[in-house]
């Protein structure tokens, strides 16, 4: 019985002990934190190892906020000739000729739809995206087309609102075949400033354009209804411009307006503007909209 008090009484002792050893380790450390002197609380820990990101974020805005003054003309520099790079590597993915093929179906017979889209000289009066046409003052020093057809001279000039004025040569007119050949080439930039006339000027040095016209009979052997084909044949040698164009321009449009227009002098203002299957109109089976590819 003495024994087990005994033991008690030891075991009593030594919790004591550890309790106050404890009490006095946390004493010590609070005073190494504090300052002796003020009895000020403890600072905090200085940053270790871990928080180095932040150092360099805060290290990275500093420098960007004292250099602004050439960091933000370097970047934008480099993006613009970044953005220059991409479309001149996309237009070179790009084929060199662009090819866009519409129809539209009118009312009118063969010969009167012949004799409208070949008479450039009345373009001015039913085409809404030119202002007038004019005979090419220079014209005889090209040599005579194989124009079989009086009103299809051999250069003219369109001169449009807004897109200066445009050459236009006659390669091929066939009236027993009804197909009508002209190129279409940027020739002076209408009145605006000096860099948009030299991007045209300099657009216009690496763009033509080929229109084969065609107009059948809308059923075979009637002479009533017509349907004219036009093939655009844009063709762009520079890269940077093959892209722009097909990105901002888009192809096809002055094909479409040009149908269009011609719809609109014949009679047909409900006539609709198609991308024909295999670059022809299936007779019978109704105009489809210029939405997409049949």
């Amino acid at each position: 019985m003495l024994a087990k008090q005994t033991l008690h009484t030891l075991l009593l002792a030594l919790l004591s002990l550890s309790v106050h050893a404890s009490h006095y380790a946390d004493d010590a450390d609070d005073d190494l934190d504090s300052d002796p002197i003020s009895h000020t609380p403890p600072q905090p820990r200085p940053a270790t190892d871990d928080d180095w990101t932040a150092h360099l974020f805060l290290d990275a805005g500093d420098f960007a906020t004292s250099n602004i003054y050439w960091i933000l003309p370097t970047f934008g520099t480099l993006l613009f000739l970044n953005v220059l790079y991409f479309m001149y590597a996309a237009g070179r993915l790009m084929r060199e000729e662009i090819v866009s093929v519409r129809a539209v179906e009118l009312g009118v017979a063969v010969g009167e739809a012949w004799t409208t889209v070949t008479t450039w000289a009345e373009f001015g009066k039913w085409r809404g995206d030119i202002a007038m046409t004019r005979a090419y003052s220079t014209a005889e020093e090209e040599g005579p087309s194989r124009s079989t057809s009086s009103k299809a001279q051999s250069k003219w000039e369109e001169i449009t609102p807004t897109h200066g004025t445009y050459l236009c040569h006659t390669t091929e007119v066939s009236p027993t075949e009804h197909v009508f050949v002209h190129t279409r080439t940027p020739h002076t930039p209408a009145s605006g400033s000096l860099w948009s006339n030299f991007l045209w000027r300099t657009f216009a040095q690496h763009a033509s354009t080929t229109w084969t016209i065609e107009v059948r009979p809308s059923s075979p052997g009637v002479n009533k209804g017509s349907i004219v084909y036009i093939t655009e044949q844009l063709r762009i040698a520079s890269p940077f411009f093959r892209f722009a164009t097909v990105m901002f321009k888009g192809t096809g449009g002055d094909v479409t307006r040009f149908l269009k227009d011609l719809a609109a002098e014949s009679g047909d203002t409900q006539a609709v503007v198609v991308r024909p299957v295999q670059g022809r109109l299936e007779v019978g089976k109704g105009p489809v909209e210029d939405k997409k590819d049949l």
